[in-house]
């Protein structure tokens, strides 16, 4: 018998064991304790300021156990045995900061055959930086015009260096403006002033001074590379998507002081990583799928094979789509996920029984994930005052002067406005919304085979 309301010695009594009844109700003290707060069944209305309560007991059976329900848990539907098993979970990341739910997995992948296992939705409390880039030189910035009373005047100056975010991490974490401070190979006395505008880009601001005999010299002395040494500069991978929703990338050139020089700046938007997660009315449906490559080498894998896939994937899946409907666009498809494929692998899902526990790799299986946008979706009273207080924050800091941002005065209020890119902007969104967005990932589901 799959559920027996007496008492089992072998487990905790009710009153001790978190999910039970216990003292509520003497009745009935082995009943599964459901918690479902107020946020999951109450749906507000900006245009009528009112709440709604979705919990309804009016069908001819009583109450349905729904996904207001569900929500803030683990839920096991054992059919074998008739029953249906509840546990309290939490659907945020940072909890899960020092766990990687791969990890054992992965352990047991390597070693039973050598092979690889990646995991690319593992979160990093840390902001991760790429190398930077130098978006303005000295000598652009330096006013020439001293140097007609005075060429033996030396000129403070800026030099403004870009770096894409790889990483936002969370609140919890090392932010942006720490990260860039803490690894710039800049040793003035004192650190550089820095800014990120929420947009997948910080830039560092380095003191410089440059005598005006030099200043003319300096600005005809940079040529580009024709075979360039370097294999940093070019087109930089696309940067995080974080809570804004947007992400970047850089391209440069090396140029003849051996430095990447910036040539153009690309933003694009997405709907991934720290957008994807933080808010279901944004993101409410993502499709999974996994895809096989024969004879590719894990090995030889890496971010520009991700990119490149989920670029295909997104033309390939919109050349079958109904109605040339836009289903998806390339910043909402992430890999999450990358390891060897192996002939036991092709057994199974092809029902070859002679390939069952055959260790060969045959080639790499990635795991994709594509989120279903929606762009109704629209900030609650509480986002949009967020929103407010963030661009306001950047209007002030586009005010300050490079003398400001020398000081490092642009620091202390930069620091409060990228703490507050770090948690989502609340949005809402209705039920009548969702049902087409539900029909495109249908679609997309369909499409993948």
């Amino acid at each position: 018998k799959a559920y027996d309301s007496r008492y089992d010695p072998t487990r905790p009594k009710p009153e001790n064991e978190i999910g039970r009844v216990g003292s509520l109700d003497p009745r009935s003290p082995n009943d599964v304790l459901i918690a479902i707060p107020a946020t999951n069944y109450m749906e507000y209305s900006p245009q009528t300021n009112l709440y709604t309560s979705r919990l309804y007991f009016t069908e001819t059976s009583g109450g349905v156990i729904g996904a207001n329900a569900m929500q803030g848990h683990n839920v096991l539907f054992d059919w074998e045995n008739g029953r249906v098993g509840f546990a309290e979970s939490s659907c945020h990341y940072t909890n899960y900061h020092n766990f990687n739910p791969q990890q054992q997995n992965q352990q047991q992948q390597q070693s039973s055959s050598g092979g690889s296992f990646k995991d690319e939705s593992e979160v990093s409390n840390d902001c991760m930086l790429s190398q930077p880039t130098l978006s303005e030189t000295c000598v652009q910035s330096v006013d020439v015009q001293a140097c007609q009373q005075n060429p033996d005047t030396v000129l403070q100056g800026t030099e403004k260096w870009t770096l894409v975010v790889e990483n936002a991490g969370t609140e919890l974490g090392l932010s942006c403006v720490d990260a860039a401070i803490l690894n710039t190979p800049y040793d003035g006395p004192n650190p550089p002033a820095v800014e990120c505008d929420g947009n997948g880009l910080c830039y560092e601001y380095r003191p410089c001074m440059l005598s005006c005999n030099n200043v003319k010299s300096a600005a005809s002395a940079l040529t580009p590379l024709q075979a360039p040494t370097s294999t940093t500069c070019g087109p930089s991978l696309w940067g995080a998507c974080d809570y804004s929703c947007t992400q970047s990338r850089l391209q440069s050139t090396l140029m003849s002081d051996n430095i990447c020089h910036e040539t153009s700046k690309q933003t694009r938007p997405c709907h991934i990583g720290a957008c994807g997660r933080s808010d279901p009315c944004k993101v409410p449906f993502v499709v999974h799928a996994i895809m096989v490559f024969h004879g590719a080498d894990i090995g030889l894998w890496d971010k520009q094979f991700e990119e490149r896939l989920a670029e295909t994937l997104t033309v390939s899946t919109q050349n079958h789509a109904k109605h040339g409907k836009t289903l998806f666009k390339v910043g909402d498809v992430s890999v999450i996920a990358t390891s060897p494929w192996y002939a036991h692998d092709e057994g199974e899902a092809t029902g070859n029984e002679d390939q069952i526990g055959n260790t060969e790799v045959l080639g790499i299986k990635a795991v994709v994930e594509i989120s279903i946008f929606n762009a109704k979706a629209h900030l609650t009273k509480r986002g949009k005052e967020k929103q407010e207080l963030v661009q306001k924050q950047q209007q002030k800091d586009a005010s300050l002067t490079m003398k400001d941002r020398i000081k490092g005065l642009i620091q202390p209020n930069q620091q409060q406005r990228e703490n507050s890119l770090k948690e989502p902007l609340p949005s809402a969104c209705s039920e009548r919304e969702l049902y087409p967005l539900a029909t495109s990932a249908m679609e997309v589901q369909e499409i993948m085979g």
